[in-house]
């Protein structure tokens, strides 16, 4: 038995600075949002979607705190 699986993916990101230290709401810090998204088409399965999301904030200049959601489709393994 011969198992092959082909497979194309794209994808893009963007990221958007919501908050700036020296600029529009300076107080709480520099605040940037990520989206991004994803598409993979495998030759046996099918096409599948993912995204992500995260907010990176930077309180101060030493401290950086970062979240990130990431929905995804994933197809079986080919064994």
């Amino acid at each position: 038995v011969e198992l092959s699986r082909r497979r194309v993916t794209a994808g893009a990101n963007v990221s958007v600075p919501v908050a700036e230290r020296d600029g529009f709401l300076g107080a709480v810090g520099e605040i940037d949002l990520t989206l991004g998204g994803g598409v993979d088409h495998l030759s046996d399965f099918g096409t599948l979607w993912d995204a992500n999301l995260g907010v990176t904030w930077k309180p101060t200049e030493k401290l950086t705190l970062q979240a990130t959601y990431i929905p995804r489709e994933a197809a079986p393994t080919l064994t």
